[in-house]
């Protein structure tokens, strides 16, 4: 699905994760208001969701009012 970032919003990253070491390579990116991207949800908690980019990245407990969906 695509969403439409509603404001700027600081998130936390997982780029990837070693499975054997069980470590994550995690950082923090920003996203602009108006931005689109297509996400998979993979999770529902809610107010907030864990999300998959198109490119991977795993973002957690993202706040709902944060984006609105545009395409499904």
């Amino acid at each position: 699905m695509k969403i439409k970032w509603l404001d700027e919003v600081d998130l936390t990253v997982v780029y990837s994760f070693d499975e054997k070491n069980e470590v994550a390579d995690e950082g923090f990116e920003i996203v602009e208001k108006g931005e689109v991207n297509d996400v998979c949800i993979l999770e529902d908690k809610g107010d907030t969701v864990d999300m998959q980019f198109g490119n991977g990245w795993v973002a957690f407990g993202v706040r709902k009012d944060y984006f609105t969906v545009v395409d499904d």
